[in-house]
């Protein structure tokens, strides 16, 4: 049986431990299965995604719990609604059995969101594919004081109409290893008009959304790490407030030039050691916009590079917005800033065939940029190159591939010479 633990200040792990090993393990086998059964072994497995709205609503599941889906089966025009909560020290787990192919919950028809597990409290969702769902994908979050702590890991969201994943009201998240993709709407939302959002996301992919994260609430603390972007409308939409800030590092945004397929980013957002691939894409494609005033977005040690495009866009569009870029290599890049009137500065960056650069710089590092291999994801700088060691040193640890960071650094997104 899959057993994970998340660690928390003061917490006794044999305690974890034997709670987690004393708690039953709950079967679901779409074929071969049926709800008359008892669920508590794989010969005895319910059959149906409703079943667990029935037991869950009975209090039948206790912390600890594990509710395991057949692999590689598939749930279509299901749904189900989880009323039943973990506890810190063991969360009730939603995962996998019998092989490796994620289940596959596919909404098909269904009017309504696929998973849902609002109101409930540390849950953990490992390993499984949720699709075609005319609402949202999957839903968490919590309507008091108590946050939904929640994890949702190695899963699939497509194509699901409200959002992929919808986060609302009070919630604490850990995403990772997801990937979310083709949603009309959002591969991530949140909403609330009370409570502030702790996010963290991870090694995860958003691929062809409307807009990869969205939110309309009064707060939102969230964190990106590792994570890709390819051809979504927006990549992060968030309006402006000082309680509204992320945090992007180490993650590769993709643009290929499909019409309106920006990736644009827009809110309070830091990048630390980011690229920026806009390979193919025109002048117009925003990639970081500041759009709202008093907004302010830095990018650190990051690599935008526009390819035969020579495309994408970094700007300040309205005036009380700024753009503050260090250490950065504009490559084959449209603009950095879109007049000399907006707010937007550079400080020891290279700008190496930049269509138009309108930032005030200081400190600018003369190119070529010499990397090794742009136009195949390689943008480690090569022997000689003036990229090296020509940066300012603004307390960075670690770079893109998460090798330590010299003093004074490289330029660019990557410490590691070839």
């Amino acid at each position: 049986m899959p057993v994970s633990f998340r660690h928390g200040v003061g917490m006794d792990m044999s305690t974890v431990l034997a709670s987690v090993l004393s708690a039953p393990t709950y079967y679901v086998d779409a074929t071969n299965g049926s709800d008359s059964n008892t669920g508590k072994s794989p010969g005895t497995a319910w059959k149906t995604l409703a079943k667990l709205t029935t037991e869950s609503a009975a209090g039948t599941f206790k912390a600890g719990d594990y509710i395991a889906f057949k692999a590689g089966e598939t749930w279509t025009n299901e749904s189900f609604t989880f009323s039943q909560s973990g506890s810190p020290s063991a969360r009730i787990r939603f995962g996998v059995y019998g092989g490796t192919t994620r289940p596959v919950f596919d909404g098909n028809s269904l009017t309504a969101r696929v998973a849902d597990f609002y109101g409930e409290r540390y849950i953990r969702v490992e390993g499984l594919d949720i699709r075609n769902a005319t609402q949202e994908g999957i839903r968490f979050g919590a309507n008091s004081a108590t946050a939904a702590d929640i994890e949702f890991v190695d899963c699939v969201v497509d194509n699901c109409t409200s959002q992929n994943v919808q986060l609302e009201e009070n919630c604490v998240a850990l995403v990772s290893g997801c990937t979310l993709s083709n949603s009309p709407d959002d591969g991530i939302s949140y909403h609330s008009q009370t409570y502030t959002l702790n996010l963290v996301v991870e090694n995860t992919i958003f691929d062809g959304n409307v807009q990869g994260f969205q939110e309309a609430a009064v707060g939102v603390t969230a964190t990106f790490k590792g994570c890709t972007w390819i051809d979504n409308n927006q990549a992060i939409t968030m309006s402006a407030s000082a309680q509204k800030t992320a945090t992007v590092t180490a993650s590769m945004v993709r643009t290929t030039g499909v019409s309106g397929k920006e990736n644009t980013f827009s809110g309070n957002i830091d990048f630390d050691y980011c690229i920026f691939d806009y390979n193919g894409a025109t002048l117009s494609f925003d990639a970081i916009k500041a759009q709202s005033a008093s907004v302010v977005m830095t990018a650190d040690n990051c690599v935008f590079y526009g390819g035969p495009g020579n495309g994408g866009t970094v700007w300040a569009n309205v005036a009380g917005a700024t753009i503050t870029a260090r250490n950065c290599v504009f490559i084959d890049w449209g603009r950095f800033g879109w007049t000399t009137s907006t707010n937007e500065t550079s400080d020891y960056c290279m700008f190496d065939n930049v269509t138009q650069n309108n930032g005030t710089n200081t400190n600018v590092v003369t190119g070529p940029a010499n990397l090794n291999a742009p136009a195949s994801d390689d943008f480690r700088p090569k022997t000689g190159s003036n990229c090296i060691d020509a940066g300012l040193n603004i307390g960075l640890t670690t770079d893109y591939a998460g090798l330590s960071v010299g003093d004074p650094p490289n330029i660019g997104a990557h410490e590691e010479i070839v």
